[in-house]
């Protein structure tokens, strides 16, 4: 009897300590499970990161060193059409990501081509560069912080087929005369008014041949442009925001303004 009933407590003692042990390994997988779920989602995350890292970046000022320097760019918008008309940089393409598998043709592949996006995270940008380099484009870079630092760092920005134009008043022109600042003042008058009488250090330059007179007008200046009225003036602005004067401003109300504010004007 004492025989069979150790024999039934070695049972009972076995099964309690496999039900233990058990216990042990649950407790143990439900710590280590989750750790390794986020471990899991760690590597991916760090993997995405790797990808953007693999990919040329460029900085705002970067991009328009190279816009100044006049380099053959492709600036490609790849945020949705709504988006795109909403705010971009001047001079896009835009391609929407998921429509830029099935449109490769229309992008040459001996350019430079800068992929753009709303720059929350430069997510999209980097999934278009991805893309581009793995068909065969060798030359991709991303900007960095998109159209939203553009914006930031005080450049143009495109909305709908219109360029923002930022206005200078005849007192911030002045002021900017007066400490010597580096500017360039443009008059885009008929020879005739401006020979008549024009704003201290202006040059001249005919509101039709503004693009055949680049050459006479630095890209590495802030650019103020003015005309009588401040009517036609928005109009070259914009011209030479497309020629890559990224710097350029329309002087308010043009010339008159000036003068009713009681500035000079000489001959």
């Amino acid at each position: 009897m004492p025989k069979n009933r150790t024999k039934h407590e070695t049972t009972i003692l076995v099964f309690l300590v496999m039900i233990t042990l058990l216990g042990i390994a649950f407790f143990v997988w439900r710590l280590w499970l989750p750790e390794k779920n986020e471990n899991r989602e760690k590597s991916v995350e760090e993997e995405k990161v790797e990808n953007q890292l693999k990919i040329p970046q460029l900085s705002i000022e970067e991009l328009k060193q190279k816009i100044i320097a006049g380099e053959e760019l492709i600036l490609l918008d790849v945020q949705s059409y709504d988006d795109h008309l909403k705010a971009t940089l001047p001079e896009t393409t835009s391609i929407p990501l998921d429509e830029l598998n099935n449109r490769l043709t229309e992008l040459p592949k001996n350019k430079t081509i800068i992929t753009i996006d709303g720059g929350e995270d430069c997510d999209t940008c980097s999934r278009a560069a991805e893309i581009l380099l793995t068909s065969g484009y060798t030359d991709i870079k991303r900007l960095d912080g998109g159209v939203t630092a553009w914006a930031e760092a005080g450049y143009p920005i495109a909305s709908g087929k219109d360029i923002t134009v930022k206005n200078v008043s005849s007192k911030e022109l002045n002021d900017k005369i007066t400490i010597h600042d580096d500017i360039v003042i443009v008059d885009v008058r008929e020879l005739s008014d401006y020979n008549a009488g024009h704003i201290p250090g202006a040059q001249h330059v005919s509101f039709a041949g503004v693009t055949k007179s680049l050459q006479d007008i630095p890209r590495d200046k802030d650019i103020i442009v003015y005309d009588q009225t401040g009517n036609r003036s928005p109009v070259v602005v914009k011209q030479l925001i497309r020629e890559g004067y990224l710097d350029t401003f329309n002087l308010l109300s043009g010339i008159d303004q000036w003068q009713k504010d009681g500035y000079a004007v000489e001959k």
